[in-house]
């Protein structure tokens, strides 16, 4: 288990992409802001796997915490699918960012 004591952080570092799907989702109904730096990570290894990276962009936007704009605005810029592009819109709404992706 995760030192924050929710296992949910640790399924996101699962070898299986499903698993990680199904724990970003979870975390969007839960918000944890410790998940944010795993999300982060598990976000940049979800390379090629739209819907993967749209379930943990969406949970960083619930988690709620800046240390995740940097990561947002740049998956804005190179988003190459809708559903990321408006997934990273959604999130870095929640947290309240100006976000111009020019």
């Amino acid at each position: 288990m995760h030192p924050s004591g929710n296992p949910l952080i640790q399924q996101l570092a699962s070898a299986d992409r499903q698993s990680r799907r199904t724990a970003a989702y979870q975390l969007t109904r839960q918000p944890d802001p410790a998940a944010v730096p795993a999300l982060l990570t598990a976000l940049q290894e979800a390379q090629g796997d739209s819907g993967l990276t749209c379930a943990l962009v969406k949970a960083l936007g619930y988690a709620g915490d800046p240390l995740a704009l940097d990561a947002l605005n740049n998956l804005t810029r190179r988003a190459d699918t809708t559903c990321v592009q408006v997934a990273c819109a959604k999130a870095l709404e929640r947290l309240g960012a100006d976000h111009d992706a020019d």
